[in-house]
């Protein structure tokens, strides 16, 4: 099941820090995500203050449960996501170690308390994508980058050619990641279960 059927999320984005440690560049889209994604679909500098690069540059999760929220904390980007409908925001940094690679976003449409059920099923899917991330960092098949984490964030999601479409994107930069082909035929993971057995 899709990650975003499973969560009930709008949109979703994944983004991997470039070399210089200055850019997100987003690997994998798939939704309606908010211009501030889609406009930097090449790469989202750091210097951009958001909720993604808050949580990349501070390694601590962002949670919006509402848009009054994420007006007060970010008023400079708030615009995009109001434009996108986007009521509710997740980023999870991903690490490895204390180092910081990139980050998951979710996002819905209508506010979310994002209590501990949710937090919790998001933080594991965080931790999926990065344990994806470390054994694909062994392939270097780049006509298959990226398919580790189509497959284990939206397996059952067609290619598409758009941000909105559940496609890949193959960004610029990235070399560590991307040059080394994100993918390996072991290294999809299965999602893992809501706490609760939900």
């Amino acid at each position: 099941m899709e990650v975003r059927t499973y969560a009930g999320v709008h949109a979703l984005a994944l983004g991997l820090l470039s070399d210089d440690g200055n850019t997100l560049h987003w690997m994998h889209m798939a939704g309606e995500l908010p211009p501030i994604v889609t406009q930097f679909a090449d790469g989202l500098p750091l210097t951009q203050w958001c909720a993604a690069t808050d949580a990349m540059s501070t390694g601590v999760p962002v949670l919006i449960r509402d848009e009054a929220e994420y007006q007060r904390r970010y008023p400079e980007t708030a615009q995009w996501t109001m434009a996108a409908g986007i009521a509710s925001m997740g980023v999870w940094p991903l690490a490895i170690g204390q180092s910081r690679i990139g980050v998951l976003e979710l996002a819905w449409s209508r506010s979310q308390p994002l209590d501990a059920t949710q937090r919790s099923f998001a933080s594991a899917v965080a931790s999926m994508v990065t344990q994806a991330l470390i054994r694909a960092r062994a392939y270097a098949d780049e006509h298959t980058r990226a398919a580790v984490l189509q497959a284990a964030v939206l397996p059952a999601s067609p290619r598409g050619r758009g941000p909105g479409s559940g496609g890949v994107l193959s960004p610029r930069g990235c070399d560590s990641w991307a040059g080394r082909g994100l993918v390996g035929r072991d290294a999809a993971a299965e999602e893992p279960d809501l706490p609760g057995g939900r």
